[in-house]
């Protein structure tokens, strides 16, 4: 709700988790995905249209086998054209920042624009996640 404050957007979050709750962030990762899913969240909130506003931000979060995947979908906003998040075109301030933060294994992202809006899929795996009990402040 603090982001959402800070950009005057309604905080409304569609949260479904289907986690095993044993995969954990290697402790080296844990500040840059933190960091990155924050500066998803705040452009999904700064850039999708006003009339889509009211519309809640969808989050995703699921793991099969040992693999974790976070999927935010912004409803009503539209990728720029071009856009190639790999390449670098099309990136502003936020997305170059989340490049630059991306642990160079075990993390793929992906931005697709869909009907309702644009989707962003992060999929966490080896050696970003680690299967193990759970441990205060390192599960995914």
């Amino acid at each position: 709700q603090s982001v959402a404050a800070t950009h005057n957007a309604p905080a409304a979050i569609d949260l479904e988790i289907d986690m095993d709750w044993s995969l954990r962030i290697a402790d080296t990762d844990t500040v840059p995905l933190a960091l990155i899913f924050n500066e998803l969240l705040i452009n999904c909130l700064k850039h999708r249209p006003p009339d889509s506003a009211n519309q809640p931000v969808r989050l995703h979060l699921h793991e099969l086998r040992g693999v974790g995947r976070l999927t935010l979908t912004c409803p009503g906003a539209r990728l720029p054209e071009p856009f190639d998040f790999e390449q670098g075109v099309g990136l502003g301030t936020g997305l170059g920042l989340v490049k630059s933060l991306l642990p160079r294994e075990g993390v793929t992202l992906m931005f697709r624009n869909e009907p309702d809006g644009v989707c962003c899929e992060m999929t966490l795996q080896a050696p970003v996640v680690l299967r193990g009990s759970r441990t205060p402040g390192n599960t995914c």
